[in-house]
């Protein structure tokens, strides 16, 4: 290039081409304005690419947005099993449940001596 005071004139020699869908569809535009089938060949690849990109983003974000809907869902069923618990243990009847467990723990020890019971027996009494 040529440079005439405090300003240079010249060519990029290194230009930075874009990469992404509006980059493509530049050049789509450019290479259908000039009738290059090679150039139009090209850029369609590249919006192809950029299509599979798009669904590829659209697929890992539908997955998220699946799974974050299924964890409130879980938190949901959650909360509802948790209140569930804490109305049944508020509303108990006390005296009901005093009787049902004095009738458990008289089974239990009911069970433990039949248990030692036979546990006692020695080989004689077995024979016998």
């Amino acid at each position: 290039g040529t440079s005439g005071g405090t300003t240079l004139n010249g060519t990029d020699v290194n230009p930075v081409q874009a990469n992404g869908v509006f980059a493509h569809l530049d050049k789509l535009r450019k290479a259908l304005r000039s009738n290059d089938t090679a150039a139009i060949t090209s850029s369609a690849e590249g919006m192809d690419d950029d299509s599979s990109r798009a669904i590829r983003v659209r697929g890992a974000t539908g997955a998220r947005v699946k799974d974050f809907d299924d964890r409130q869902q879980r938190l949901a069923d959650q909360n509802v099993a948790t209140q569930s618990l804490l109305s049944s243990v508020e509303d108990v009847d006390m005296a009901g449940a005093i009787t049902q467990f004095q009738t458990l723990q008289t089974a239990l020890q009911a069970s433990y001596l039949t248990t030692s019971k036979i546990l006692d027996q020695s080989l004689l009494d077995f024979l016998t």
